[in-house]
């Protein structure tokens, strides 16, 4: 098999075309710097929101251990109170809502990377 050379026709340019198609390329370059910049600012966002989750679930756990410890008044001969196990019911809430924001953080973080 003898390969040949390739050849290019030679097309005379439409300067209106031409001119058209490198308008719209600048255009969409611009879109896609300005789509950058705003996925990298909304990164940025994130990752301090994602800290500051991460430290309200740590301080919701050590809320929920302190919950935990049964207080004077907690106990009702020798059964617990039902303002115990409220009381308990809320910081596990917390913790939980916290928990399920970062999750929900991660997962827009997680979109937004290429």
């Amino acid at each position: 098999m003898a390969s040949q050379p390739l050849t290019v026709e030679p097309h005379p340019a439409d300067p209106k075309a031409a001119q058209a198609a490198e308008i719209e390329a600048t255009k969409r370059r611009e879109r896609i710097l300005r789509e950058m910049d705003a996925r990298a600012a909304r990164l940025v966002m994130l990752d301090k929101e994602i800290s500051i989750s991460a430290d309200a679930i740590e301080q919701a756990r050590k809320q929920a251990q302190q919950a935990a410890v049964v207080k004077e008044g907690d106990r009702s001969g020798r059964r617990l109170t039902a303002e115990y196990f409220s009381r308990q019911q809320v910081f596990r809430g917390a913790q939980a809502q916290a928990e399920r924001r970062l999750t929900n953080l991660l997962q827009q973080r997680t979109a937004l990377q290429p």
